[in-house]
């Protein structure tokens, strides 16, 4: 039996990814409010839990003042770690047959599409096209200085496309299944 803990890493390299963003200067704000609602939600409405937690409150509100940090750059080598790690992850769980998650996708998935707004993420797509482009050309120069991950990519782009074309099928399955037979009569003119 494999002794990793997968979590354990995924955790370890995402601390980094959050360590060095609640060092950035955007973030420091984002941190408090963090702070905030973990204490102010533990506080309730006790009224001595509200005095113990005062000073964790007026310590939060220090961290909102913005400091500059300077990035070192190792952001984008975390976030590879990162995904290599949850990729490890979720193929030792399907190698041991346990699946994380079963049972509770139909709620994650509710939860998601409920707070999920799709007119501020079609304007992101909308938008993105001379940044995407940009970002390629970046990705592709650097990508050809491994030859081999080149090839990984381009099987791991037909497994995906199968992988899409089968996840397509299933989304159209309702949509097939609840409307009616659609005839498409063409029109002639005299």
């Amino acid at each position: 039996m494999n002794a990793i803990d997968h979590q354990a890493s995924c955790n370890q390299a995402l601390a980094r990814i959050i360590g060095r963003n609640m060092r950035s200067p955007g973030s420091r704000a984002l941190v408090s409010e963090i702070i905030k609602e973990a204490v102010g939600s533990w506080a309730g409405d006790s009224s001595l839990k509200k005095k113990l937690a005062a000073p964790v409150m007026w310590a939060a509100s220090r961290i909102a003042r913005p400091q500059p940090a300077a990035q070192d750059g190792g952001m984008a080598a975390d976030v590879g770690t990162l995904l290599t790690l949850l990729a490890r992850k979720v193929n030792a769980e399907r190698a041991s047959g346990r699946p994380g998650g079963v049972g509770k996708q139909g709620e994650a998935v509710d939860a998601f599409l409920r707070n999920l707004d799709f007119g501020e993420i079609l304007e992101v797509v909308e938008g993105a096209d001379p940044h995407v482009m940009e970002s390629i050309r970046s990705v592709n120069e650097q990508l050809w200085k491994y030859p081999a991950k080149v090839g990984a990519l381009t099987v791991m782009a037909i497994a995906l496309m199968n992988t899409s074309i089968k996840a397509a099928r299933e989304v159209m399955h309702p949509i097939e299944n609840s409307s009616a037979p659609i005839s498409w009569r063409t029109s002639s003119s005299p």
